[in-house]
């Protein structure tokens, strides 16, 4: 079942590679992890823009007029966020870094990425697989249409919930004020995975 074979992935893996193999298989857990509103509907894994960037992952979840659009980076979920005197550890720091140059090359060259996720998306869709069109919001506007609302994410996702201290906590939570960059564990993906199992379980079906 996807929620057992998630969380034997992460309590077992020294790296990202299982976990991301896993998502590339099962999309929807990204987007049941990480979208907020809008109709969750595409996942595109590996994306590159520029010659130097690529986002593990990229969830589109369009709306009328509009689409929240989530950028991710993987670290591993046996690394820490933050050292005991309360700064970044090693990999957040690092990938907290590569995020803000993804946010700078994105502000400057926003047009342009839009269209290649647009043209990606169309071709990579990990959820509906290769479409005829690229996809489109709920009243019909392409991705990089001018007139299209874009609520742009930037999400890093690192480590265990349970390894999380008091004083980790509250930095995580200020991360996102910080950063400009929402931190969250592999535990979001979790209890994703859960939702989903328990959607299609035989009980569910017999309620």
């Amino acid at each position: 079942m996807i929620f057992d074979e998630l969380q034997k992935i992460i309590e077992t893996s020294i790296g990202e590679g299982e976990v991301s193999a896993f998502l590339k298989r099962n999309p929807s857990v990204v987007l049941q992890g990480v979208v907020r509103f809008g109709d969750g509907s595409c996942v595109v894994a590996e994306f590159p823009f520029g010659t130097e960037h690529r986002a593990d992952f990229v969830a589109l979840a369009p709306f009328s007029g509009g689409w929240e659009v989530h950028f991710i980076e993987l670290e591993p979920p046996n690394e820490r966020m933050f050292t005991n005197e309360g700064v970044m550890a090693k990999r957040l720091n690092k990938a907290s870094s590569q995020v803000d140059s993804w946010r700078i090359f994105i502000e400057k060259n926003r047009e342009t990425v839009l269209r290649d996720l647009a043209r990606y998306a169309k071709e990579k869709d990990l959820i509906h697989g290769p479409r005829d069109t690229e996809p489109t919001c709920h009243v019909g506007w392409p991705l990089y249409h001018p007139k299209s609302w874009l609520h742009i994410h930037y999400d890093i996702v690192i480590g265990r919930r349970g390894d999380l201290s008091d004083r980790d906590i509250e930095a995580k939570s200020a991360f996102k004020k910080n950063h400009n960059t929402e931190l969250m564990t592999y535990d979001r993906f979790i209890d994703a995975a859960r939702k989903i199992q328990l959607q299609y379980t035989p009980q569910s079906f017999a309620q």
